[in-house]
């Protein structure tokens, strides 16, 4: 259930985003008496890793991380995955201290490194990206993983879900980079529960994905379903996509969902004609500096 799909339209996703603000105890004192911090301070990076934090900024604008920085939809997105040769080789023993030694292991490692560091820049307000590895490994290489999260839409996910989140002792204000990490490393089922929540998927779409997987390893049948899709700029399905049951009908939670979505895509898609560079390329972090100092709902130092 990776990277998957959701949609809904602009006056009803601001309401939407504003009776979210409502619903987590944000007054509209506590918006104009928001401090003033910078917001995606990449100046200080070099022309490598300001070229890098542009591609990632414009691959989550292009996809389903959309719905993550413009308002926080989604509590967190992928925004990339690549794959490193870091992994352990099966022949070297668990706790062996040697393992990354080579020279593609230690250029690897470099782009490790980078990917932090770019990611540290990527913060605005409640908004932040995390790199998160991959637990499992294939042919000696681990994937790393960049996530945008929006940290006041996890508080809210954390509270609204504690029943779940409680078996770990998160509760609102845990650090994001601990809650995804944990979930990585979680149990199966635990791990498909709790990104399709982080993903911002419906509590029925998950519950119906975790019973289907589970009837699957325990008996080895399959469970017929459809998918729901939430289109992004560069995608109409199978990016912000999840599972539904064969012949489901979409009910209200998925249609709000689908039209939140919708909307903040239209504004997306009106704004970045604007926003080009005279080689063509989308630029991306200016694209959203704008954005949120325009809007309040989307802004996500004004909803921490």
């Amino acid at each position: 259930m990776q990277h998957t799909v959701w949609r809904w339209g602009l006056s009803v996703g601001i309401a939407f985003l504003l009776a979210g603000c409502a619903a987590l105890g944000i007054r509209s004192s506590d918006v104009s008496d928001a401090p003033s911090r910078a917001c995606f301070p990449v100046a200080s990076l070099d022309s490598t890793d300001r070229a890098l934090a542009d591609t990632l900024v414009r691959n989550a604008l292009n996809h389903e991380a959309l719905y993550t920085v413009a308002g926080g939809l989604k509590p967190v997105s992928t925004v990339i995955h690549e794959r490193l040769p870091l992994a352990r080789p099966d022949s070297v023993p668990h706790g062996t201290y040697d393992v990354v030694t080579a020279d593609a292991e230690r250029a690897a490692l470099d782009r490790a490194g980078q990917l932090n560091r770019v990611a540290e820049a990527l913060t605005c307000g409640a908004l932040t990206a995390v790199v998160v590895p991959f637990a499992s490994t294939q042919n000696q290489e681990r994937a790393m993983q960049v996530l945008f999260v929006h940290e006041q839409r996890l508080k809210a996910s954390l509270s609204e879900h504690a029943a779940f989140w409680g078996q770990w002792g998160f509760t609102p204000g845990a650090d994001p980079g601990v809650v995804i990490t944990t979930i990585e490393h979680a149990a199966r089922n635990d791990r498909h529960r709790g990104y399709g929540v982080l993903f911002g998927y419906p509590k029925h779409a998950v519950s119906f994905f975790v019973e289907a997987d589970r009837r699957a390893q325990a008996n080895g049948d399959f469970v017929e379903r459809d998918f729901f899709h939430i289109p992004t700029h560069k995608a109409e399905t199978n990016r912000f996509t999840y599972a539904i049951p064969d012949g489901y009908a979409p009910a209200r939670v998925d249609s709000s969902l689908y039209h939140s979505a919708t909307a903040i895509l239209r504004e997306y898609r009106s704004r970045r004609p604007n926003y080009r560079s005279a080689d063509g390329t989308l630029q991306g972090i200016e694209l959203l500096r704008d954005w949120f100092r325009e809007d309040p709902t989307v802004d996500p130092r004004r909803n921490n």
